[in-house]
């Protein structure tokens, strides 16, 4: 079956924190915005704490974007960057059947390391392509993100959380910005692997005797 023009193609969500903050290492803020496979249709943003419907995704499934945007972040007096994080999902009521994720079966999904997006404020976080799947019924889940932000010193690492029932704001991105981030998601799919390295073996030179 062909997609639909207002099946969702893709969902941004922004998550903003500063870095200097004492502990508990909380994150401040969350934003949202979803596209269509309509081009032309403007993106849906979503804002309180209570569940989002992303809609239907299209048959390849959604692709996902999340940023987190250090308040604190400067390239040149404070280069904060960031480690290692998990989005961690738990299902609304009976779990039975649920699928662990929107993304998978699996409950958590890891990374590590993530890119200035093209704004030079925003780390783009690499979920290595994971994309929103389309599934036979609705389901819902709580969600959080633990993001380690690594301090301009290179060594000192603060553990950031999400609030599962956070407010979230309307998230407004320019079009440059967004064919910038799109970009990213497409040479993510089309880069080929690196060749695998072949070592020749030696010959065993025979001595004569």
């Amino acid at each position: 079956m062909a997609d639909k023009g207002t099946d969702t193609r893709l969902v941004i969500v922004k998550f903003t924190l500063d870095s200097s903050k004492p502990f508990p290492y909380s994150i401040d803020g969350c934003a949202g915005s979803i596209y269509f496979v309509d081009r032309s249709l403007p993106p849906r943003t979503f804002s309180g704490w209570d569940p989002v419907n992303v809609g239907t995704p299209q048959s390849s499934g959604a692709d996902f974007i999340l940023l987190v945007h250090d308040t604190k972040f400067d390239p040149g007096t404070n280069p904060t960057s960031v480690g290692n994080y998990a989005m961690t999902f738990i299902p609304y009521g009976d779990p039975t059947g649920v699928p662990g994720s929107p993304f998978s079966n699996q409950n958590s999904l890891p990374g590590s390391g993530a890119v200035l997006s093209g704004n030079g404020q925003d780390f783009v976080l690499d979920f290595k392509g994971a994309k929103i799947q389309k599934r036979g019924a609705k389901f819902s889940w709580d969600w959080s993100l633990l993001v380690q932000i690594v301090l301009a010193d290179k060594t000192t690492r603060h553990d950031f959380v999400s609030d599962p029932q956070m407010d979230v704001d309307p998230l407004t991105i320019s079009d440059d910005e967004l064919r910038e981030l799109e970009k990213r998601l497409w040479r993510r799919r089309t880069k080929k692997p690196a060749p695998a390295r072949t070592v020749a073996k030696k010959k065993k030179s025979s001595r004569r005797r």
